[in-house]
């Protein structure tokens, strides 16, 4: 591989990592339009098994490490990926 084709190959990487930076901003922008501080919440702290843990957020959902949509939840020191989120909705049931 030449040195040109190695530099084009690090643009089109550098330009699909952003890429994928915004993606993920916009799944936190999302999430916070629609679900304030507060919220209740069932989550997974590890693998997204069994019933989840109740709990309320403690916080916006932001972008960690430019790669994975978080939110803290009360009871819990970590963020969790949004992935492992699920709203509870009016009358309980999540």
């Amino acid at each position: 591989m030449t040195p040109a084709e190695m530099e084009a190959l690090r643009e089109e990487h550098a330009r699909l990592l952003v890429e994928r930076v915004k993606a993920t901003e916009l799944v936190a922008d999302g999430w916070n339009r629609l679900h304030p501080v507060g919220t209740p919440v069932t989550y997974w702290p590890g693998r997204r098994k069994g019933p989840g843990r109740r709990s309320r957020t403690r916080s916006k959902a932001w972008v960690l490490e430019g790669h994975t949509a978080v939110v803290s939840v009360e009871g819990h020191a970590a963020c969790v990926a949004l992935t492992h989120v699920q709203v509870i909705r009016d009358g309980g049931a999540s």
